[in-house]
């Protein structure tokens, strides 16, 4: 790497066992791509502010493209350039989605507006993908608190849940 690697902790004394562990995962992604620059980690303590039900852990995913060639490729042919627009807008709008319903303070809101965006129109049906674990952590919950907002919605008779799937019985407010 160009820049050396940044270890910060925050809310945490520093560890020389966790920067070893940091150091050791930072090598091994250098050995699948030579083109990082960079990298920064911050190794932060949980919070004593912390609001139940409202936080988790997610995985990122980072994407490394090296200029030159992806230049070259979107300039050889119109249609990659097209395809790599068009997957870059819907990560745009499925990154304004999340950061959406981040905003929305309340959990059973946020199910709801999770809810809306993926039933599909017929039925008002949503098709789970994963674990309720997985969708708690793209909703920015904690599954406890997933799993007791769709019970309380299910008790109030606004979902009907079934294997694999949620159906909305009431339309969103």
């Amino acid at each position: 790497m160009q820049i050396p690697l940044q270890v910060t902790f925050e809310g945490t004394d520093p560890s020389d066992a966790v920067r070893v562990a940091i150091e050791r995962e930072v090598e091994r992604l250098e050995k699948h791509n030579r083109h990082i620059i960079g990298c920064r980690v911050a190794v932060i303590a949980p919070s004593h502010k912390h609001h139940h039900g409202t936080g988790a852990k997610t995985a990122a995913t980072v994407r490394l493209y090296p200029k030159a060639i992806l230049l070259a490729e979107l300039q050889r042919d119109p249609k990659i350039a097209q395809a790599f627009a068009a997957m870059l807008a819907r990560q745009v709008m499925t990154l304004r989605t999340r950061l959406e319903q981040r905003n929305i303070h309340s959990a059973r809101d946020r199910v709801r507006h999770f809810l809306a965006i993926n039933a599909d129109r017929v039925g008002r049906t949503v098709s789970l993908s994963g674990t309720l674990k997985d969708i708690a952590a793209e909703l920015g919950l904690t599954h406890e608190a997933l799993y007791r907002t769709l019970a309380d919605m299910s008790a109030d008779g606004e979902i009907e849940r079934r294997k694999g799937t949620i159906r909305l019985l009431k339309p969103s407010v």
